[in-house]
């Protein structure tokens, strides 16, 4: 079990992200991890995500170079939207349009994909 908001999985496998929030508990879609065991700097894609909570507009920066795609799930596992990236390294991301609540991101960039779990206000 983790508790932070960006897990590295110690060993391949399916992930789930489960959150409490407010008495209420949801469990994310399970993401395959298969990439434990290869070279350590090349299978980490390192995401920040700034501010979170958001009121809007988040600001993502993550270990590579090149193009990015960020996916938008619900807490029910239903992905919102995919929205394309020219630069992985910084990245904007306009919430505004979404609800207020909790939303897990999957970024796919330089062939790796992370997790993260963000609050819009």
């Amino acid at each position: 079990a983790a508790v932070n908001q960006v897990f590295q999985a110690g060993q391949n496998g399916s992930y789930a992200v489960i959150v409490t929030q407010d008495g209420c508990t949801d469990t994310s879609v399970c993401v395959t991890i298969n990439t434990v065991g290869l070279d350590e700097a090349a299978a980490t894609l390192e995401l920040q995500a700034y501010p979170n909570p958001t009121d809007g507009m988040l600001n993502i920066s993550s270990s590579v170079q090149g193009t990015a795609y960020v996916h938008i799930f619900d807490m029910s596992g239903k992905m919102l939207q995919t929205v394309f990236m020219p630069d992985a390294a910084a990245m904007k991301l306009d919430m505004s349009a979404l609800l207020p609540g909790v939303y897990l991101l999957r970024v796919e960039a330089g062939g790796y994909t992370s997790l993260i779990r963000i609050i819009r206000n």
